[in-house]
This record gives C-alpha cells, sequence and structure tokens, in this order.
C-alpha cells in the first residue's frame, strides 16, 4: 500500500511540474544490523585501526572503491529512477563515498 502511495506522490508531483528529488544517505548504517553486513560481512565498511571507519560522525563509511558496492549504488539509484520515477538525488557525505 505504501508503495503504490508513493508512486500515485511522486506521479501528482509530476503532474503539476514538480520534479522529486530524493536524498540517498548510504553511510547511515550500523554495522551488525544492516543488511549490507548480514549479506557480505567486512565486505561494504571502510577499516581504520581493525573497526569501521566513520569519518562522518554518522555511522559506517562505505567502500564505495569495491565493485560490488558501488553496483549496490548504481542499481539502487537506477532502480529509483526506473521504478519510482524519481528525477534527481542528492548523495548525503558524498566526500564519504567517493
Amino acid at each position: 500500500m505504501r508503495i503504490r502511495e508513493l508512486k500515485e506522490a511522486i506521479q501528482s508531483l509530476h503532474q503539476n511540474g514538480f520534479r522529486v528529488i530524493l536524498d540517498v544517505v548510504y553511510n547511515h548504517t550500523y554495522l551488525l544490523d544492516s543488511w549490507l553486513w548480514r549479506t557480505a560481512p567486512w565486505y561494504y565498511c571502510q577499516w581504520e585501526d581493525g573497526g569501521p571507519s566513520n569519518g562522518s560522525g554518522c555511522g559506517n563509511d562505505m567502500a564505495s572503491e569495491r565493485s560490488m558496492c558501488a553496483r549496490y549504488i548504481l542499481d539502487s539509484v537506477l532502480y529509483w529512477a526506473e521504478e519510482y520515477h524519481v528525477d534527481g538525488f542528492r548523495f548525503d557525505l558524498w566526500g564519504c563515498l567517493v
């Protein structure tokens, strides 16, 4: 139901001349309770001094230089664009992703 409501809201905004920008925040994850962690432990996070890097102070820094992590980010924004017709994205903490 919520999926349908969001799609209808985006469609309504488009019909009224608005564009939809989605704020994507990949760094705000908790290490032990992240689906990324559950999928491939130790892979998606950057590491410093034997622990997860937290350069932003907001959560674990993503290891976007790794192929599966970069692909995850790309696939997820393409999904939002194609399935929900989101017009653009604001990458929070971009400096921590590149």
